[in-house]
């Protein structure tokens, strides 16, 4: 074999192992850091979650929340949606610490620099696939009641019996008053230190039965 095809395979070698270091370096500095917020197997998170629906304005959707602590843990919410009078039901998660609470501070998650919430989740009920959306509050006063909602994008190609995972971008996140959206030019942005609650709210406006299943909620940073 000559020098020169000699030189020439080196080189072909080196650069190969070069954009291969090179792309296995970008995949590890650009993957997202994840976090578990909950797995619904602790007692203590598990507390924190309650349920809200449309009867607070004299609405008459029906929602329950359960959560099963055994076999991996899983929250589920079913009812049916009444579109006479609201037409909309919740879960919320309350994710700050008891004024004065210092024996669990570090139980209690800390949302600065979180990018993204994502969750495994399983829907059923007809239809399958409705608009749940991530519900998110913060502590900043706005004189009105903003919380900011993003589409939870389910895949409709996924069977009922099914587990998928997405992941709601907080950059996605839109400004709502009373579930309508408002301009987000007129309120301050989410603040994400701030993070006071989060939770799952169905707004259906075609009504009836609903189920979803959640077993675990995780921050992308």
């Amino acid at each position: 074999m000559s020098v020169s095809w000699l030189i020439l395979i080196f080189t072909a070698l080196t650069l190969g192992s070069a954009v291969f270091a090179a792309a296995a370096s970008s995949e590890h500095s650009g993957r997202p850091g994840v976090e578990l917020l909950t797995d619904f197997t602790d007692p203590a998170f598990n507390e924190r979650w309650r349920v809200r629906n449309d009867d607070v304005m004299g609405g008459r959707s029906l929602g329950e929340m359960r959560i099963d602590p055994d076999g991996g843990g899983t929250l589920t919410m079913a009812g049916s949606i009444n579109l006479n009078g609201g037409g909309f039901t919740s879960v919320l998660m309350d994710v700050t610490s008891p004024r004065g609470d210092t024996d669990t501070a570090e139980a209690w998650p800390d949302f600065a620099g979180v990018r993204g919430i994502r969750l495994r989740v399983r829907a059923s009920g007809e239809p399958t696939h409705r608009p749940y959306r991530l519900r998110v509050e913060d502590g900043l006063q706005r004189g009105q009641p903003v919380n900011f909602r993003g589409l939870m994008t389910l895949s409709v190609a996924v069977p009922d019996d099914r587990w998928q995972t997405v992941t709601v971008w907080l950059q996605h996140l839109r400004p709502t008053i009373r579930g309508r959206e408002v301009d987000p030019a007129d309120w301050a942005p989410l603040d994400v230190s701030q993070v006071r609650r989060l939770g799952v709210v169905l707004n259906d406006t075609g009504g009836g039965p609903y189920r979803l299943e959640i077993d675990r909620i995780e921050l992308v940073r």
